[in-house]
């Protein structure tokens, strides 16, 4: 059951329990609001609240400054934020991107304590109960539509991380970087995780340096911990003829760097 009504006011409560609220514009179309809320002047309360039934828990809530926020309990197997984009666009500059977060701190922020951080996208996991599947702060799948697709791309990366020119000297800047403080003794356990999957597996490298040649890294591995010494650097006394090696593809000749047997 559907209703007209006239003016700017529409009714707080819907025609039928079934219907709920409506709004449908009438007349010709045009690039106009649908629905706009205008903040009186000093208003320092939310802007919209969405409660569950009996008003205890407040679902959504959008604070006075657009501030969001959420409160989902027990959804179970189910995906509590859901975007589905399909698009049939030709496309030839710019991006595609079903989530973006611009943040910029201007001139006179601040962010000089140690506790403080900026991050653009963050995500928290508290375990308990029991946990006998896969666990991961981010997941990335990239697969077909059923169908082979037409691979133009000279870049097909799961996770892709660019840091421009900064115009000044951090302490310390990386690509990546990973934190373990986790002491338990685990089956396995390594910094980076890395496994084969599917029939065929064609990968041709483990680890691959692109870009320009000139801008290549002084040291292929640079460790400030001395406690690496008797872990992962050890000294040896070379007797024995190694019969392992590792293979690399150094500017399109290959390399070996030999593997000595523990009791060389």
């Amino acid at each position: 059951m559907e209703a007209t009504y006239m003016g700017l006011a529409v009714p707080l409560f819907p025609d039928s329990l079934s219907d709920g609220i409506h709004i449908q514009p009438q007349g010709s179309a045009g690039a106009f609001d649908i629905l706009t809320i205008t903040q009186s002047s000093g208003h320092t309360g939310d802007f919209v609240v969405l409660e569950d039934g009996d008003a205890s828990t407040e679902l959504l809530v959008v604070e006075e400054d657009g501030v969001t926020n959420w409160t989902v309990a027990s959804p179970g197997a189910d995906n509590v934020l859901s975007i589905v984009i399909t698009d049939t666009s030709t496309v030839t500059s710019g991006y595609l991107q079903g989530v973006y977060v611009s943040v910029t701190p201007s001139s006179d922020a601040s962010y000089t304590t140690g506790g403080a951080q900026i991050n653009a996208f963050a995500t928290d996991i508290f375990l308990d109960g029991t946990i006998g599947c896969e666990v991961e702060g981010m997941y990335v799948y990239i697969a077909t539509n059923g169908t082979a697709p037409t691979l133009t791309s000279g870049n097909l990366n799961g996770v892709n991380v660019y840091i421009d020119d900064l115009k000044a000297a951090a302490s310390s800047v990386n690509g990546i970087q990973l934190h373990m403080a986790d002491g338990n003794s685990h089956t396995q356990s390594a910094f980076v995780y890395m496994r084969m999957e599917g029939s065929s597996a064609a990968i041709d490298s483990m680890f691959q340096k692109a870009g320009t040649a000139a801008l290549a890294p002084t040291y292929f591995l640079r460790t400030n911990n001395g406690a690496v010494t008797g872990k992962m650097i050890q000294t040896i006394t070379v007797g024995g003829t190694q019969d392992l090696v590792l293979v690399c593809n150094i500017n399109g000749s290959t390399y070996w760097i030999p593997l000595y047997a523990a009791s060389a």
